[in-house]
């Protein structure tokens, strides 16, 4: 038996290595970008955890607790430390990883809703489509990290036995923990669990949830970054859902020409997804798979359209259900089909990834940095050279990648401009605090919005333009007039 349990865990290990290994070569187009906005802002974080500080308290962000421990797992490591401080490698190495974890749970519980032909047909499809530019697939951000959790907590809610229903638990809780929005996986763990008819399952979650969300919550506690957590992650929700809000949303749509209900990125993979499903569900075989899978991506959809507010990663766990959808539908059609017939199918499925993954990363290979991205190196190594590594620096608007590559930390918690949004004290408490001790730099890429607070500290306080390019600028403070 010990055997047998460890040569299961090396296939499981070796499918997971093959997945990320595909996922990584479909991603060819982005290897070479910097990192979107979302992924400095965590590796930011992460950070200032390193430093000795606390997420929330120290550096607000409205993501899960756990992704900032991961990030700053991450920002520690020897090969982030070798990136030039970019955690462009790194990170993107720790997305793909994820999504051959990811991968390998899917192929998990639709090998046991199906059969282990149908569960590696719907791995491998994830796999692939996970790179879809359209849903922001190959940019890393906390969905990414979260799905390797929750989709392998459905394979343990699906899996009989007491222990499996406690790691079932324990698992979307992690997923939750990192991306709360993966929150709408839990219906689905939920109805796995109580499918055999045994009431302890549930029970058997609910422990391991607590095993996960009592350390995270006391470590918050003591911390004193609980209360902060709180208004940080569920104001913005709060704030973005609703009848009115929906309302709002659907005007909006309207008045472009677009069917809000029906208005999503990447319709193509919604047509191959859910028309994959209604295939799979009229043979006995995979229909409970097929529903399953359907069922995941309809509980995104309907949690972002209630939201009223979505961008293109916030659908990225969709993904996992339609391919699922996409490979029980042509694996179900494929039995039914002659030899031509497979061999049209398989023509079909390969130019949809074409269309869908390679066509779009080839055009992002070629395309230009964003601007504000370009910048950011040039920015940093300034403050860098003109700043000590315990000097405040405030980059103005929302440019953490400035931070994490100049290595400096930003006056207060308020490192990017968004989370002043989440509460009405936070305005006035970063304007107290920069006024108070004014940042040793100031940092302005020329399209930034006017910064009331920017504007007072540079008309207050003896700053001297150091470097200017293109529009931007980076200010230093003359400590001895000051």
């Amino acid at each position: 038996m010990p055997a047998d349990r460890d040569l299961r865990v090396l296939r499981t290990v070796a499918r997971s290595c093959a997945f990320a290994a595909l996922a990584g070569a479909t991603r060819y187009g982005t290897w070479r970008r910097p990192l979107q906005r979302d992924a400095a802002q965590y590796l930011y974080v992460g950070d200032v955890m390193l430093r000795g500080g606390a997420p929330y308290v120290d550096a607000a962000n409205n993501k899960g607790p756990l992704l900032f421990v991961l990030f700053a797992a991450l920002r520690r490591s020897a090969a982030l430390r070798g990136a030039g401080g970019s955690g462009r490698v790194t990170v993107r190495c720790a997305a793909v990883v994820s999504t051959g974890m990811a991968a390998g749970a899917l192929t998990a519980w639709v090998s046991r809703r199906s059969s282990r032909p149908d569960g590696l047909l719907a791995g491998t499809a994830f796999a692939v489509l996970s790179s879809t530019p359209a849903v922001e697939g190959d940019e890393p951000n906390s969905e990414h990290f979260a799905l390797a959790p929750a989709l392998a907590a459905l394979a343990a809610s699906a899996t009989p036995g007491l222990p499996a229903a406690t790691a079932a638990g324990a698992l979307t809780a992690a997923a939750v923990l990192t991306s709360p929005a993966l929150g709408a996986i839990a219906p689905l763990v939920a109805a796995q669990l109580v499918l055999p008819g045994s009431p302890k399952r549930l029970g058997a979650a609910a422990l391991g949830a607590s095993a996960v969300a009592g350390p995270t919550i006391a470590w918050l506690a003591a911390r004193g970054a609980l209360r902060e957590a709180v208004i940080q992650i569920g104001k913005p929700v709060a704030r973005s859902t609703g009848p009115d809000v929906v309302r709002r949303r659907s005007a909006a749509a309207a008045s472009r020409g677009e069917p809000y209900m029906l208005n999503v990125p990447a319709p193509e993979l919604w047509v191959a997804g859910l028309g994959g499903a209604a295939v799979a569900i009229a043979e006995p075989r995979t229909r409970v798979a097929a529903a399953a899978a359907a069922a995941s991506s309809l509980l995104v959809f309907t949690r972002i359209k209630l939201w009223g507010h979505a961008f293109p990663h916030h659908w990225y766990p969709a993904v996992p259900g339609l391919a699922a959808g996409a490979a029980l539908g042509g694996a179900s059609l494929a039995r039914h089909a002659g030899r031509d017939g497979r061999a049209a199918l398989t023509g079909a499925g390969l130019a949809f990834v074409w269309a869908s993954v390679l066509h779009p990363h080839r055009r992002l290979a070629s395309r230009p940095v964003d601007p504000s991205l370009a910048l950011a190196p040039p920015i940093a190594r300034v403050l860098a050279e003109r700043t000590a590594p315990e000097d405040r620096v405030l980059v103005t608007c929302s440019h953490p990648s400035v931070l994490v590559q100049a290595r400096r930390q930003a006056p207060g918690r308020f490192f990017d401009v968004y989370p002043i949004e989440y509460d009405e004290g936070y305005a006035a408490e970063r304007r107290r605090g920069l006024l108070a001790d004014p940042p040793a730099a100031i940092a302005r890429l020329p399209w930034d919005t006017p910064d009331r607070d920017v504007a007072d500290l540079l008309d207050r306080f003896p700053y001297s333009v150091a470097w200017e390019h293109g529009g931007a600028r980076v200010w230093v403070l003359d400590r001895a007039a000051a």
